[in-house]
């Protein structure tokens, strides 16, 4: 079983918005996301009132375990620190998912900064880049332009749940 890491603003809220009031329901990003049946984690460097009043409006709020922000982990990404406090987290959430014959590549991430990406490598993460970087670097396992078709993709042909 895979666990699915996300990033919030520009990768899950793709689109732009001046206020809490533009936010609303996203009935396709709720459906591909409760298509995924393994936990499923927000990795923000946001607050966590922003990622709180962001996933309610968007209406998937439900379907995450844990939200991982700049100030329930007192850490920002790209910090190395920073992953590895998300990392022991789940793992200690997820203990029947990582057997001492489990690898750290059933952690998919999905983020739209190269940098934060990099740092996930380090800990053998799989990393999702979300955008439309021209120059991919090496340590970036996959790219799409929006999270409906990382997820998509990730659903319907790597069967993650």
């Amino acid at each position: 079983m895979k666990t699915c890491v996300f990033d919030l603003d520009h990768t899950l809220l793709f689109r732009p918005y001046d206020n809490y009031d533009d936010i609303t329901q996203d009935l396709n990003l709720n459906n591909l996301l409760s298509k995924i049946k393994s936990p499923k984690y927000l990795f923000t460097n946001a607050t966590y009132k922003h990622a709180d009043i962001t996933l309610k409006n968007l209406n998937i709020f439900h379907l995450f375990e844990m939200i991982f922000s700049r100030d329930t982990i007192n850490l920002m990404k790209p910090d190395f620190n920073a992953f590895n406090h998300v990392h022991q987290r789940i793992k200690f959430n997820n203990v029947s998912l990582f057997s001492e014959y489990s690898n750290n590549q059933d952690i998919l991430f999905f983020d739209d900064r190269l940098e934060n990406l990099e740092t996930a490598k380090k800990f053998n993460w799989t990393t999702i880049y979300i955008g439309n970087e021209s120059n991919i670097p090496d340590y970036v396992d996959h790219e799409f332009y929006n999270i409906y078709q990382a997820i998509d993709y990730f659903v319907n042909h790597l069967n993650i749940y």
